[in-house]
């Protein structure tokens, strides 16, 4: 006998700017000018190395912010995540902006490549994010976290 759950069904949305990606999220101004220097930083350091395909800059809030930021519908009660390949920060970065005034908030950013782990730092420092990079790999890790 199969018990297995019913799916879970998440509402589509398909926010196509800043402004309707904060009404969809209730994010606030702060949160919402971080993702957008995020963005800027992600734009600016994709011209040097590859940490997205580059069609995927202007449909940013759709493509990357609100991909990520979605995860937070299926558990909001989370406090600690990690991104494993962790690369261009999705969707722990945004993660990480978007809890970054909840308290005991942390996110976990796993990257094993050096030079993508610089991307993070730099971003992590210019936004002030709840974050700790690892430059390793997610099997080398003991890391307890929520998701």
């Amino acid at each position: 006998m199969s018990t297995s759950a019913a799916p879970l069904v998440i509402e589509e949305l398909d926010p196509v700017d800043a402004t309707a990606f904060q009404r969809l999220t209730d994010c606030s101004d702060a949160q919402l000018a971080d993702l957008a220097r995020f963005q800027a930083l992600l734009a600016e350091w994709n011209e040097v190395m590859n940490l997205v395909g580059p069609a995927t800059i202007a449909p940013y809030w759709n493509r990357h912010a609100w991909d990520s930021a979605q995860l937070l519908r299926l558990t909001p009660e989370a406090r600690t995540w990690a991104d494993l390949g962790a690369g261009a920060g999705l969707p722990g970065v945004v993660l990480a902006i978007l809890l970054k005034d909840t308290p005991g908030a942390k996110v976990h950013l796993v990257e094993s490549m050096a030079k993508r782990c610089r991307f993070l730092r730099v971003a992590a420092e210019e936004l002030g994010l709840p974050v700790e990079i690892h430059n390793a790999r997610a099997e080398d890790l003991d890391l307890k976290v929520d998701v």
